[in-house]
Order: C-alpha cells, then structure tokens, then sequence
C-alpha cells in the first residue's frame, strides 16, 4: 500500500465511488463503487485514502472486507468532477455567521494542519462566481469564505439523518413570533450580517428578480430573515409583503420563465398572443406541453412540462394543429425563443368548459402574513407541475 501523507488529518465516512492512483496527482489505477473510507489529509495538500471495500450491510453485519489504499484527488472550487472528493460537514457549522451548509452540501478542503482542516463551499450555479455559494444570488463575504474546523467535524459521506429534527436557533423564528413571508428587493446587494452591528457575512443579490425569503424576527430598523441555508439581518427596508410592490422598486416588471432564466422578458407569441383569449377550467388535471414548432423543425418533440389542476381557470388562445397555446401575456410566464407552452385540444374538448371565473392559475400569487413561500399552484403547498396525466406523443423533460 502505498505510503500515508506526514502530518494528517483524518476524516472518514461511507463512499459510493472513489478512483485511487499510485501517486499523489498521477493516473487512476482502480475504481472502487464502495467502501467505509478513511481520508489523510497532509499538510503538503496530499490526500489519501484507504478503504473497506464493500457495501454498508457487509461492513454492518461485520463480514470479512477487502482494504485498499492509494491516493485521490480532493475537489476544488473552480470546477467539478465525480472523480474527486468533496466533505461534509457533521454537526451544524456557518460560513460567515450567515450561511448553514445542510447535511449534503458540499464542503471543499482548501488546506489542513495536524487535527484541524480548513473548508469552504463547494461549487455554486457559477463556479466562477469568488465566494459564491449553492444558494443562488447568495456569496460570502471575504472574510467568511473559509472556515477552520477540527477534522472529526467533517465526514465523506452526506449523513441526512445526523440532524434530523436540529436546526440552528439563526435559522429558526423567535420564540413567540410568527414567521412571515415577504419579499426582498433592491437594486444593489443585500448585506446580510450574523448579528446586528456585525460587519455583512455575506451578501444576496435580489435586483434580477424579488426573492420570497421567511421573516424570523425584528429589531428596530432591521429584520432576520432564513432564505434557504442562509439566515441573518438585513435592513427592514429591504421586504415588501407582496410581489407586486417588490417589483415596483426595481421599476421594471419580472417574470418566472418557466423554461429557462428568470428574469424580465416579454413573450415571442406573435399572432397566437392575443390579449385575454378564453377562459376555461377542466374537470381533471390537463398536462401542459412545450411545442416547437415555430422553431421550424420538421418534427419538433413536444415535452410534457408540467399539468394546470382541476378546477383552476386558465386562458387559451385558439387552437391550431391539435394544440392550444396558453395566453400568458401579463402573467408570471414567459416561454423563451420559439417555445410555446400549450395544451392538447382534445383535453380541452374531454375535461374543459369555458368559464366565467376571474383571475388565472399563472398569475403572481399574493402571499398573506404568515404564509410560506411553497407556492406554485392554486392549491396551497401542491405544485402545478404535479400530476398523473401522460402525453401522448410527448416525453418528460430528462428523459431521452
């Protein structure tokens, strides 16, 4: 077995995959799909790890195991590759006072010295953000980018049920007080500070488009607030209890597009967007579907999207081609480039009725005091996206 790193630290865990080479750097010699793993970490950033190999049952139930050793490529930063590793963090840690990885995000080893390791977030949207984070729109502050920690805190395996039922007191509303939902918004970036007075741990980006974040509690002119894995004060100016007049303060309008970026934009319907069109409600769920024909392929797939509920009214335009194409003009949805979302006119024919019903299932819902940001449907909690209905002819989007 090749030699261990001088000067390590140790953290272990479960693995499902690892690639071992000789050398520190050098070509992979074996693949192991498996193994309680132990990870030395010297201080000249070489890493090794020597593994158990077998399945977590084997190595349970106290069945003989297989060892073997060599050295492994730790992930960083700047990119991502299932061939290298990434840690996790044990108990409860924070970036900055402001940001709680959760059991399976991804930490990164930036350096290690005796029994203590430094870590910082793994790989956000953008890698190439500086102190970016999962959390989308969220980076850290210089100061809080890394964090020195004792080994046994960090583990190789996303452990989801070391916390169950923990949750940092940053992260949960004040005793007596009823979490609210509310907007945030502004045209430069948030400061987000651990604790009043503080300097910002980090800062949210919200000038792209309003982000619905959970007020926690208040102290004269600022607010705590929990958005994801980041929580801390921000200045009470900053929330607006409704959609709407969070956009009025970016003076533009913002739209979710429900297929590709968010962010403002107007719909490509032409003709097909005709102000209002019908409004009809179905008996059942209705599948939505993409159709891309307009980008002049000659047999476009249409993709099963996502469905509208029964019960809820939407507008349709008139159909053509088997297809009703959703008016969505002045509504949260914005199909990008030649897509056009729609659904099947013999739905519409078998579950549909014209109706006299205000408002419409992709208008930007209002939300009230105390209520949670899980909305994407009429139904409080339940995804528009959620149903049984298949598509003939169509196929979910992932799938080949």
């Amino acid at each position: 077995m090749p030699p261990r790193p001088d000067g390590t630290c140790a953290i272990r865990g479960y693995l499902s995959r690892a690639l071992l080479s000789e050398q520190s750097g050098g070509a992979a010699f074996v693949e192991v799909l498996g193994g309680k793993g132990t990870l030395s970490l010297g201080v000249d950033g070489t890493a090794f790890l020597e593994l158990q190999v077998g399945s977590r049952d084997a190595m349970s139930s106290g069945d003989k195991v297989a060892t073997l050793g060599g050295f492994v490529a730790l992930a960083s930063r700047g990119r991502e590759n299932d061939a290298e590793l990434f840690v996790y963090a044990a108990p409860w840690i924070s970036f900055g006072g402001v940001f709680f990885p959760a059991p399976d995000s991804k930490l990164v080893v930036t350096a290690a010295k005796g029994d203590r390791v430094t870590v910082a977030p793994g790989p956000g949207p953008d890698p190439e953000v500086p102190n970016g984070t999962e959390v989308w729109g969220f980076t850290l502050a210089d100061g809080g980018a890394t964090l020195e920690v004792p080994c046994q805190e960090v583990t190789l395996e996303a452990d989801l049920r070391a916390r169950r039922g923990q949750r940092p007191p940053q992260l949960s509303v004040a005793p007596g007080t009823k979490e609210q939902t509310m907007w945030i918004a502004q045209d430069d970036s948030i400061p987000i500070l651990a604790a009043p007075g503080r300097a910002p741990g980090g800062f949210l980006d919200a000038s792209g488009s309003p982000t619905p974040v959970s007020v926690l509690e208040r102290q004269g002119a600022l607010a705590r607030i929990r958005y994801g894995q980041v929580a801390g004060w921000v200045p009470e100016k900053v929330l607006y209890p409704t959609l709407q007049e969070a956009n009025k303060q970016l003076k533009r309008p913002v739209a979710f597009g429900m297929i590709g970026l968010l962010g403002p934009g107007e719909p490509s319907w032409g003709s097909a967007q005709g102000p209002g069109g019908r409004a009809v409600s179905c008996r059942q769920a209705v599948p939505i579907v993409v159709d891309q024909s307009a980008s002049g392929a000659s047999s476009p797939p249409r993709y099963a999207v996502g469905s509208i509920p029964a019960g809820a009214t939407f507008h349709v335009a008139e159909a053509a081609g088997g297809l009703a194409p959703l008016v969505l003009e002045g509504t949260l949805v914005v199909p990008v480039g030649e897509a056009r979302l729609a659904v099947r006119s013999s739905d519409l024919d078998a579950r549909c009725t014209s109706t006299e019903e205000q408002g419409d299932v992709f208008a930007a819902p209002v939300l009230e005091e105390g209520e949670g940001s899980d909305w994407l449907g009429p139904e409080r909690g339940k995804s528009i996206w959620d149903t049984d209905d298949s598509v003939p002819g169509s196929r979910s989007i992932g799938e080949p």
